[in-house]
């Protein structure tokens, strides 16, 4: 009986748990960037369409899908690298995201959420933020059955509900900050805040300062105590 089975070794103490969490995000990214290549190449083998405008609509949502799909892997793999993009990387991935953008804005907007469901959170109204809700008013405004547009895509994307192409716009938004910061010394989000009067701030973990980058003044920061399960008298008594 007991040659039945094969034993494995588990994890123990010494086991890498956060490094085994990041080889299989790797491989996730590696397998839905293959996944987007071969979309695109079984598509205009099978077709003989040269131009990518002219495929069929089920084309576009597969290869539309698999190139989200790799570049929220890609985000993935970077949050948990704990990593920064170089600047040659940020900009290939802003190149790529934008011809991601391109193929999706060639989707009616009935096979766009259809590939893309919308998703099912209903709370924005209580929250003031965008949901489900918020979504389909914005999609009821529009004709389901005419492409989106390519040059109407990224705006569009600021009123959709949808945690995959949250993660590519967050990828996109990051990529074109870092091309921004080349071209001028300062991020985007660090130009919007001295537009408008905002201070910044710069965080140095490793040393555990924040530093005032209007004045120069540093602050210690100070590490967050575990919080404790504090009994009361009555459910003692009880």
């Amino acid at each position: 009986m007991k040659d039945k089975f094969t034993v494995i070794q588990g994890g123990g103490k010494n086991y890498d748990y956060e490094q085994e969490k990041r080889q299989k995000a790797i491989r996730c990214q590696q397998a839905w960037q293959r996944q987007h290549l071969k979309a695109l190449q079984d598509s205009i083998v099978n077709t003989g369409v040269l131009n990518i405008k002219d495929l069929p609509q089920n084309d576009l949502m597969k290869i539309s899908l698999a190139g989200v799909k790799y570049i929220g892997a890609c985000h993935k793999v970077r949050v948990l690298m704990g990593e920064k993009d170089s600047v040659d990387e940020a900009k290939l991935i802003f190149q790529y995201i934008n011809e991601v953008f391109s193929i999706m804005g060639l989707l009616t907007l009935k096979n766009f959420v259809t590939t893309f469901p919308i998703e099912k959170s209903y709370d924005g109204d209580r929250y003031q933020c965008k949901d489900y809700f918020y979504t389909m008013d914005v999609l009821n405004k529009m004709d389901w059955d005419k492409p989106i547009g390519q040059d109407a895509i990224s705006e569009f994307l600021w009123d959709y509900e949808n945690r995959d192409l949250r993660d590519m716009y967050v990828e996109y938004m990051s990529s074109m900050s870092a091309i921004y910061k080349e071209k001028t010394g300062k991020g985007i989000a660090e130009q919007f805040c001295e537009d408008n009067g905002i201070k910044g701030y710069t965080l140095y973990e490793e040393a555990g300062i924040l530093v005032d980058n209007e004045t120069g003044k540093t602050v210690k920061v100070k590490k967050q105590r575990h919080l404790q399960v504090v009994k009361n008298e009555y459910s003692r008594g009880r």
